[in-house]
């Protein structure tokens, strides 16, 4: 049986996959966009994606009415170009991962609740470029990163014992975005 170690080792590796396509796609657009005097910079798009996916892991390990110690590590230290609470934080408040654990699941998905029209619209850009690039392919990059990110948020799932029907059915913010690439790639 694989251990939470390995599960994590796994996820990681699409992960990686994932956002090094979406970083590479950025860097394609950023070409194009340049000739025209926009600035498209591939690594806070990757930092984007970062922040949708790190969200989106967190409506999933709420989903079940509990935050586990695990779920919090697996989700903090997943990602490379961003980071939610980093995103979420100001000089005013800042938010921090422990902060997070120790707060009362309803506080957690209260907060995620008041962020999620924001965090929707921050996925607006990668979706577009990755839509676009996507399109212009022959493989089907979308079904790639569906792929990874189905098995990611399982294994988050995972980190608390077992994956619950809650979890399993929770409509993530990275899904939708993915739902709305094909959507865009179908135009």
């Amino acid at each position: 049986m694989a251990t939470k170690q390995d599960v994590f080792d796994l996820c990681k590796s699409l992960y990686l996959k994932s956002v090094n396509n979406v970083k590479a796609m950025a860097v394609e657009i950023a070409k194009i966009a340049e000739k025209d005097g926009i600035d498209i910079d591939p690594k806070a798009v990757a930092g984007e994606f970062d922040v949708v996916l790190q969200y989106s892991l967190l409506q999933v390990a709420v989903a079940d009415f509990e935050l586990d110690a695990d779920e919090i590590i697996f989700i903090r230290d997943l990602t490379e170009f961003g980071d939610f609470v980093n995103y979420c934080s100001s000089e005013k408040f800042k938010l921090t991962w422990e902060m997070l654990y120790n707060a009362s699941i309803n506080d957690v998905r209260k907060l995620l609740k008041s962020l999620e029209d924001i965090i929707k619209d921050l996925s607006g850009r990668f979706v577009r470029i990755f839509a676009i690039c996507d399109a212009a392919t022959e493989y089907n990059f979308v079904s790639d990163l569906e792929n990874n990110l189905n098995t990611i948020i399982t294994g988050l799932s995972l980190m608390d014992g077992d994956q619950t029907s809650d979890e399993k059915e929770v409509q993530t913010v990275i899904m939708s975005a993915v739902r709305q690439i094909k959507k865009l790639k179908k135009q």
